[in-house]
């Protein structure tokens, strides 16, 4: 079922999905009901919604999801675009086989510098809880950034680090109380004609547990690569 209209915003969207999944030998897996809402407004602001609930089969047990989502946006010059998400949700702990709440909140910031230089940052927040207190904490943090030398030719550097805390009493197995990694990756693309693509980069990979003092690398790797399409 959908809904939609105009009004002083530019667009508002309604929309209903129901579904019912089992398997092949009729076990039902979920059941899923959900509500999204859409709204343009100026400057290209966006809200997008999502609600809704699911029965879940998993591991022999039935639980009772709920899920509540928004995200807004907005693009007040053309330089400059900002998104927020928040997700709140009671959600199954593969993990240990149970119901956990969940709360993620992630900003994003994407800034265009003149006609090259490009820069896209992300960060996601979240923690999660269960009956006996905070299971994890976790941090993702992504940058993004883009030098176009020509409609031939970019460089691209990408750098993502997570932090994850846990709670190793709140885990049936054993787990590392804490656990970081950052990986980076270079990239140098050029076009040589519509159908030929050549790129090379540098990437590497590091992490920290409970053994650790600090962020170790754990791989090093450099990639070149020659692409050509032919056409029939």
């Amino acid at each position: 079922w959908r809904y939609e209209s105009d009004s002083f915003l530019d667009r508002i969207r309604v929309a209903l999905d129901w579904d019912n999944t089992h398997d092949q030998q009729g076990l039902e897996l979920e059941e899923e009901f959900e509500v999204f809402l859409e709204m343009a407004g100026p400057y290209q602001s966006r809200l997008d919604g999502l609600f809704g609930g699911s029965k879940t089969y998993y591991n022999g047990f039935y639980f009772d999801e709920q899920f509540n989502q928004l995200a807004l946006s907005i693009r007040p010059v053309r330089e400059l675009y900002a998104r927020m998400m928040v997700r709140v949700e009671d959600v199954v702990d593969f993990a240990n086989t149970r119901i956990g709440h969940s709360k993620r909140y992630t900003p994003n910031i994407n800034y265009q510098f003149g006609r090259h230089l490009q820069l896209d940052l992300q960060h996601t927040y979240q923690t999660f809880d269960v009956s006996g207190g905070r299971l994890f904490t976790a941090n993702l943090t992504e940058l993004r950034s883009t030098y176009q030398f020509s409609t031939r030719s970019f460089l691209r550097l990408i750098l993502q680090y997570g932090d994850t805390e846990r709670e190793q009493s709140l885990y049936v197995r054993p787990v590392q109380s804490r656990y970081k990694n950052l990986t980076t990756q270079l990239l140098y693309s050029y076009k040589l004609s519509a159908q030929t693509l050549f790129f090379v980069g540098y990437s590497d990979a590091g992490f920290q547990d409970d053994s650790l003092n600090s962020i170790e690398t754990s791989s090093r790797t450099f990639f070149a690569k020659f692409s050509y399409a032919w056409q029939p």
